[in-house]
């Protein structure tokens, strides 16, 4: 009787979109930094539950804020702007991201399997004394 057949497994990834609402006077950065038309620098920096595969930024109230660079790499989202305006808005990150997951694609009940090969070499073989 041969070797029990070992499960082959395959990494498949789970999609996931999430948004965060952020208030933008919270991501001044501290000192203040001149950027833009006479505004002052922001930056955020957030991570995921898996890996980035896109993220958009936007506002949903307020004003005067500007994007000078969003970008992402592994589970991190990086975003740089400036506002002149003193007054807060809500900035809005929508991510989609990856999470891996091992998912057996053959021969999948290797425990079972083993248990009997197993059985059968006790009956073929028994242990000697």
């Amino acid at each position: 009787m041969g070797e029990p057949k070992q499960q082959k497994m395959e990494t498949h990834y789970d999609s996931h979109t999430i948004t965060k609402q952020l208030a933008k006077n919270d991501y001044y950065v501290i000192p203040l930094v001149g950027a833009g038309d006479n505004g002052h620098k922001l930056v955020v920096d957030f991570s995921v539950d898996g890996i980035v595969k896109n993220a958009t930024w936007g506002l949903s109230s307020g004003g005067w804020t500007n994007q000078t660079t969003l970008n992402w790499i592994g589970n991190t989202v990086h975003w740089v702007g400036w506002s002149n305006a003193g007054t807060d808005a809500t900035m809005v990150f929508t991510v989609t991201y990856d999470t891996p997951k091992e998912v057996c694609v053959e021969h999948c009940d290797y425990e079972k399997q083993y248990e009997a090969w197993e059985r059968a070499q006790e009956r073929e073989c028994p242990a000697l004394e």
